[in-house]
């Protein structure tokens, strides 16, 4: 799978320039910091949120999808799922 162009350089910039963000007060991760920030705020625009420290990363899909699913059921209900709910859900996103 090819990714445009200008995703690709952003990845590589941030590879070769960034340190790793919230872990030093060296620049390289002062500037991953600042990256961070800057990409959580454009989002908060985007879908309307106050607060820019409301926008959580994560690392793929699913995890994004276990961590609104952790905080929609709890320790007393019963979920009913199959091998087919990841695929159910890209092929419903697909469309």
């Amino acid at each position: 799978m090819h990714k445009p162009p200008g995703v690709a350089e952003a990845v590589t910039s941030a590879i070769n320039s960034f340190g790793n963000s919230g872990r030093s007060f060296h620049e390289p991760a002062m500037k991953a910091a600042r990256a961070v920030m800057g990409a959580r705020t454009e989002i908060a625009k985007l879908v309307k949120l106050e607060n820019p420290l409301n926008i959580a990363f994560t690392s793929c899909a699913t995890e994004s999808l276990n961590f609104v699913l952790d905080s929609l059921v709890s320790a007393s209900d019963h979920v009913i799922t199959s091998v087919l709910a990841s695929f159910l859900f890209w092929m419903f996103r697909k469309r």
